[in-house]
């Protein structure tokens, strides 16, 4: 996989229809034939819980995301990443040793992350009470406590510093990163998730406490869960979790997004085999209606693996690439799309020029019949198979939730892939792709640089 999709669930809408229908305890009537009985309601200072109760494992898996993500860094690039890394590493009431020996006694797991929109935290632990009770107040404490200790601290910011420079030698990384720079000039989504030598050099304790005190607010928090519990101790957990955090605001909504207009080219020399190239523009907002003919159409261009139209022309006919993929990254605000691939760095202006044909000519003739069948059964037939484990089905719970999706989105899915037809699909693509307005990012050696702009 060469590029991140920030969004893991393959089945998003991007539609703003309201949440479902709930009764006067605000629990989802349970409906025939429902995928996913997702509950929902507010705690008393603000954070919004979706509850999936799923017997079958006696465990709970708990994330509470907050809209806190790299686009929140202002000028500080690297300040989210940073701020959720410190989270465990010390509390007011426990130091980094006796938070992780807390969670160790008991069996559970604390995870952490962070991507361009959400900065998560996440516990795994049994249902038995005695298990259950403590980790989930180690848990609050890491979460509403964080004492970002100054020892601590230096020692974070240096392994940052120090992924960092192992990103320089990563073509990959290296492609990614100067593709989002440029698509996104000044924007939010233009720097790395990791931030730069600079920026990470920079930052203060104070600086991570002041991002915390504003982001990590029940207002602005998800609390998802999903596990053997009843609404009741959900209900009670939450309130738990929620009522350690200040109530705060919830995030301030992102500046529009400014679009690209022309054609550019940029080629970063590297010394590699292969050339690392990254071809795309901006795509879609999240409540684009254009989203289901996008998603199977760019199954069939590029997004199905094997079975995609750039997989068999570029590296099957040709022999031109390894791997080939493309997507429609989902964002808060518009996010790209993009196509992705390695290849010889002698070969790598005729492999773009072939690229560029194909989505072309996809754009004017759309899939056949045939293709869309075949894309319709493959996305159906393993739909069900995305959601085959609780930690599948609750990040299509935080991503419904973060998204502001309707809770019976994933009971729709199937009959809305159903219903798309090559007209639609040939429709949202043109409306979406701007042929005239491709970036084009290139790493590699020399050979291109005749033809590209230095980065």
């Amino acid at each position: 996989m060469f590029f991140k999709i920030l969004i893991t669930l393959a089945t998003l809408t991007l539609s703003t229809a309201s949440l479902a229908t709930t009764n006067e305890f605000n629990t989802p009537t349970p409906k025939q034939n429902q995928i996913v009985n997702i509950q929902y309601w507010q705690t008393a200072n603000g954070a919004k819980v979706y509850f999936v109760d799923e017997p079958e494992l006696p465990m709970l898996d708990i994330r509470v995301v907050f809209a806190a993500g790299s686009v929140r860094d202002g000028n500080q690039f690297g300040l989210a990443q940073l701020t959720n890394s410190m989270l465990d590493e010390g509390s007011t009431k426990l130091n980094a040793d006796q938070i992780a020996a807390a969670f160790d006694d008991v069996g559970a797991q604390f995870l952490s992350d962070t991507n361009k929109d959400q900065a998560m935290v996440g516990l795994r632990t049994l249902t038995d009470p005695k298990y259950l009770d403590p980790a989930i107040k180690t848990f609050s404490t890491v979460i509403s406590a964080p004492s970002f200790p100054e020892k601590a601290f230096k020692r974070v910011k240096q392994q940052t510093l120090s992924a960092i420079e192992q990103q320089k030698q990563s073509p990959g990384t290296v492609v990614s990163n100067a593709f989002y720079k440029a698509l996104y000039p000044n924007q939010g989504y233009g720097h790395p998730e990791l931030g730069t030598l600079n920026t990470i050099a920079l930052l203060t304790v104070n600086d991570l406490k002041k991002f915390y005190q504003q982001y990590y607010v029940a207002n602005n928090a998800i609390i998802a869960m999903i596990g053997n519990i009843n609404r009741n101790t959900a209900s009670k957990i939450a309130t738990q979790i929620s009522l350690g955090l200040v109530a705060g605001k919830e995030a301030p909504k992102l500046s529009p997004i400014k679009t690209t207009t022309t054609n550019e080219t940029i080629h970063i020399i590297f010394p590699s085999q292969q050339t690392n190239i990254y071809l795309g523009q901006l795509g879609i907002e999240k409540n684009s209606p254009d989203f289901f003919p996008l998603l199977v159409g760019n199954y069939i261009l590029g997004g199905g693996g094997l079975v995609s139209q750039l997989f068999n022309e570029v590296r099957e006919q040709r022999g031109l690439a390894y791997d080939v993929q493309s997507a429609f990254v989902t964002l808060q605000d518009k996010g790209p799309f993009i196509i992705a691939l390695q290849t010889r760095n002698d070969k790598a202006a005729h492999t773009i020029a072939i690229v560029n044909q194909l989505l072309a000519n996809f754009m004017t003739n759309g899939p056949t019949e045939q293709q869309l069948t075949a894309a319709k059964k493959n996305i159906i037939g393993s739909f069900i198979v995305k959601l085959s484990s609780n930690a599948a089905i609750i990040n299509n719970v935080v991503n419904i939730a973060f998204y502001k999706f309707p809770l019976s989105y994933l009971d729709t899915y199937r009959q809305k892939v159903d219903a798309v037809t090559i007209e639609q699909i040939k429709q949202a693509f043109n409306k979406t792709i701007h042929l005239n307005k491709m970036l084009t990012v290139t790493v590699g050696k020399s050979e291109n640089a005749s033809t590209t702009t230095p980065s």
